[in-house]
């Protein structure tokens, strides 16, 4: 019977290690996150029959359970992930063996492939194909690493628009990325990467922006910007909300469009403005804003930052 070397030993012991921590790691984590969700689920279910003056009803626990089996990480899928990731390991084990080897003894005496079988040949020559493919992989991922930092968070896909049934109650909400419209000289916002919610309430004849912006300076870094505006509410119908905002160079005036869910918004050169906010012609023109989805700006962003060498392997898929 063939002895096992103390290397592979070694390696056995740990991939048994592997195999028993990734099991129970998956498993505790599976079994929190469905608790997590099917609990909230519940908790959502009792929220609305309380909200609708519902009689409690056993559905809601029903729910519960069908949620948490739902979420609930299946064994076959657990040993799947604990077990795939062994044939690898051993892989690479062999693969970091060669090269210790190759420095110990030498190139050409440890990758002599003259003297071995067909099989172990070609099991060499997959390992050349997988050592390739390895480093080609870590390149990438070092690659969208960088990218990620310069577009250090992703925004959300949609807008999302929230009118009361009886536009006379007076309440509407708006979330969403500011650009700018019609850019033909390229012009985006100060800190693209941003997202916005505003609440108008025609009881204070207002409406109030809350922004988050994330500016980056010249040495890469990122920092988190809260800022607030409030607007002046001029007319509020069953169609639009119309607010602005008075500056001391510049006139913003915002439309709300209660059927189409979108919001434009015109900034001005103001008619009042002081002589000391006197610009160049070209920045007495008008300039269009509008809420938008923050995706898009996040994947245009995403693109310019992309390294010339991702760009070119991207552009064979498309």
């Amino acid at each position: 019977m063939r002895k096992f070397s103390t290397l592979q030993l070694i390696g056995l012991a740990i991939s048994l290690v592997w195999v028993i921590a990734s099991i129970y790691s998956g498993y505790n984590k599976a079994e929190i996150l469905a608790t997590q969700l099917s609990d909230s689920a519940y908790e959502s279910c009792i929220q609305t029959q309380i909200e609708t003056k519902q009689a409690a009803n056993p559905s809601c626990a029903d729910q519960k359970r069908e949620n948490y089996e739902i979420y609930s990480e299946k064994w076959s899928t657990l040993l799947t992930l604990a077990f795939l990731p062994v044939p690898f390991f051993w892989i690479y084990g062999f693969i970091l063996l060669t090269i210790s080897r190759c420095f110990r003894h030498g190139s050409k005496t440890v990758l002599d492939l003259s003297s071995l079988s067909i099989w172990k040949k070609g099991f060499a020559y997959f390992c050349y194909v997988f050592t390739g493919l390895t480093i080609f992989i870590f390149v990438l991922a070092a690659l969208v690493t960088y990218q990620k930092l310069q577009v250090p968070v992703s925004l959300s896909y949609n807008t999302k628009m929230y009118v009361g049934k009886d536009y006379s109650a007076g309440y509407a909400t708006a979330e969403g990325t500011w650009i700018i419209k019609g850019d033909a000289n390229k012009e985006q916002m100060i800190n693209p990467l941003q997202t916005s919610r505003i609440v108008c309430r025609i009881q204070a004849k207002e409406c109030i922006e809350a922004r988050a912006e994330v500016m980056q300076v010249a040495n890469s870094s990122s920092y988190l910007l809260a800022k607030d505006f409030r607007y002046e509410i001029t007319s509020w119908t069953k169609d639009s909300i119309v607010f602005k905002d008075s500056g001391i160079c510049f006139d913003k005036f915002f439309t709300y469009d209660l059927n189409s869910k979108t919001i434009i918004g015109v900034e001005k050169f103001s008619a009042q403005a002081s002589k000391t906010c006197r610009r160049p012609e070209d920045w007495k023109r008008e300039t269009t804003y509008e809420l938008v989805g923050g995706y898009t700006v996040y994947e245009e962003l995403s693109a310019k930052a992309r390294p010339w060498l991702l760009r070119v392997f991207f552009s064979l898929f498309n």
